[in-house]
């Protein structure tokens, strides 16, 4: 877990440096979605609870907020799952090898400073100015890619503009089936 938040020191003041010592990491993809995306997303999930709970519960029922932050966390588990296998497929198409473990770093490195920001905010959602602080992560994946993808430099860009396209896009759609459509019918 040392080695985790020494990444994130890092990705905030070095991003190169820090995508240097992520590439090192041989675990597999499973141990990155279980181990290291699962616990980020549900803790990101208990400070959605704990925010709704405390901002609404004279509003809201308990179930409508545990339904919300259950919802959250299949929805971003099931976006995580399917933009690494997703980003993973079309690397072939840049001159490069699949390498999911390695797509599956990326990703979650690229993430990790957006779920800080949402469990701060979700606790604390008067700090509407956090929400800015998630664009960084866009410079940080394009360190990541710069760092992370062996194939031709020129396609990297190519590369970096498609999987981002990809990963806002399945984001967006897994935020608007379960969070809105579901949490309707409830």
């Amino acid at each position: 877990m040392a080695l985790f938040w020494q990444h994130i020191r890092l990705l905030f003041f070095n991003p190169p440096k820090a995508w240097r010592s992520i590439k090192k990491q041989n675990h597999n993809f499973g141990f990155l979605y279980w181990r290291m995306a699962f616990v980020m997303i549900a803790l990101t999930s208990v400070c959605l609870f704990v925010g709704e709970s405390l901002s609404t519960a004279s509003t809201a029922s308990g179930f409508y907020i545990l339904a919300d932050a259950l919802l959250y966390l299949v929805s971003n588990m099931l976006a995580f799952f399917i933009t690494a296998k997703t980003i993973n497929a079309i690397i072939p198409n840049y001159g490069g090898k699949k390498d999911l473990a390695k797509t599956g770093y990326l990703l979650f490195y690229t993430m990790a400073p957006f779920y800080m920001v949402m469990a701060v905010k979700f606790i604390f959602p008067s700090l509407l100015f956090l929400l800015l602080l998630p664009v960084y992560c866009l410079v940080v994946y394009y360190y990541g890619v710069r760092q992370m993808m062996n194939f031709a430099a020129e396609n990297k860009t190519a590369y970096y503009l498609v999987s981002l396209l990809i990963i806002i896009g399945i984001h967006v759609i897994a935020y608007f089936v379960f969070n809105v459509a579901v949490l309707k019918l409830v």
